[in-house]
């Protein structure tokens, strides 16, 4: 796993622009990659990333003996 200490999800500064840029930086502030996606698509990504961070949560958890 890259460790990612920025992420950055914005929209253009251009009006017209309709999509939505995901930009992970490492701990120099360096881009190690960038995604322009659509709306939907970065829509389903947020509710991935939710799902996964849940289950990390309660992996977590479970180990820590404060979950069953």
């Amino acid at each position: 796993m890259i460790p990612a200490s920025g992420i950055d999800l914005s929209a253009c500064e251009d009006p017209a622009c309709t999509a939505v840029h995901l930009i992970l930086t490492d701990d120099d502030g360096v881009e190690f990659a960038v995604a322009s996606l659509e709306p939907d698509q970065a829509r389903k990504l947020a509710v991935q990333l939710n799902a996964w961070a849940d289950r990390s949560e309660a992996s977590a958890l479970r180990e820590a003996g404060r979950l069953t």
